[in-house]
């Protein structure tokens, strides 16, 4: 069966047979579980037990005992209240967009994410509902350590705070764009990143990642246009081999930039001023320290 079309659908379980006496192959269809695919909500009010397959090639396994979602979940459709309570782990995607009446959402159990967390989007999907979350004013995941793709939050018009109080690590790019009343982003002990994008945030003042060591990518901080303080006392390395180092750009009243413990913009150069990976610019009031 390792060349059959099941393949495509379905998932051999691991008491199907002993893979190294069958060759590592499966035993008959019987033996076959159904893949798992993404989930979305079938009601307006979404919880774990209201979830089903968001394409019928692929069925939602749901949550199991151990409080693991398979294959990721889409909240693309209307809902009106989102309580993920009992879901612990998500084993790909978590994206809720096109959302015009749901103001916050509950995530208390979530812990680990192997996949995106996409919250929000510009532009439209191919019905033509807008990807911004209209009312979305709120986003917490008090239980969040890990996120081994992105967190993207963008384009969310009422939202006004992101808290993740235990948040370790974002393999991914943690972007945060076009939030238009965001005033509070909250990762007390977020210490490495993939990279970091923020942009456009116009009435964020303060920007914080106080335990901050390692960003494995780009650093750009761009036209946020009341910011006036970037706080990255423990950051000892940003950037990569392409010269994706540290950029702040158009920040017109920026007046206080912390790098304190700051000694590589890329995998190569050391930072300092005039050397490659590193560019602060159209800042006018900067004070670095």
């Amino acid at each position: 069966f390792t060349s059959s079309k099941f393949s495509e659908y379905y998932a051999c379980k691991n008491d199907a047979c002993s893979l190294a006496a069958c060759s590592n192959t499966c035993g008959p269809p019987s033996y076959w579980g159904t893949a798992a695919g993404v989930c979305k909500c079938s009601q307006e009010i979404c919880t774990k037990d209201t979830l089903v397959a968001l394409t019928p090639e692929k069925s939602c396994n749901g949550v199991d005992a151990n409080g693991l979602l398979e294959g990721g979940l889409e909240v693309s459709s209307k809902v009106t209240s989102l309580d993920l309570s009992g879901i612990k782990s998500i084993d790909g995607d978590l994206m809720i967009t096109g959302q015009s009446t749901l103001s916050s959402f509950s995530a208390p159990d979530l812990a680990s994410v192997t996949g995106d967390i996409v919250i929000g989007g510009s532009g439209k999907d191919s019905s033509g509902v807008s990807l911004s979350n209209s009312e979305l004013t709120s986003i917490s995941f008090p239980e969040l350590t890990n996120v081994t793709g992105s967190f993207v939050v963008t384009t969310n018009p009422k939202l006004t705070n992101i808290t993740s109080s235990k948040l370790l690590e974002i393999e991914g790019e943690l972007d945060i764009d076009n939030c238009i009343l965001l005033n509070s982003i909250s990762f007390p002990l977020l210490t490495q990143t993939g990279s970091i994008y923020i942009y456009a945030n116009i009435v964020l003042q303060v920007f914080q990642l106080p335990a901050l060591d390692l960003n494995r990518g780009r650093l750009k901080i761009d036209a946020n246009s009341v910011l006036n303080s970037i706080y990255f006392p423990s950051l000892t390395r940003t950037g990569d081999s392409n010269n994706n180092g540290l950029e702040i750009v158009y920040n017109t009243i920026l007046s206080n930039i912390t790098l304190t413990s700051l000694e590589q913009c890329d995998t190569i150069y050391p930072c300092s001023t005039g050397e490659k990976g590193i560019k602060i610019s159209g800042n006018s009031q900067t004070q670095q320290s």
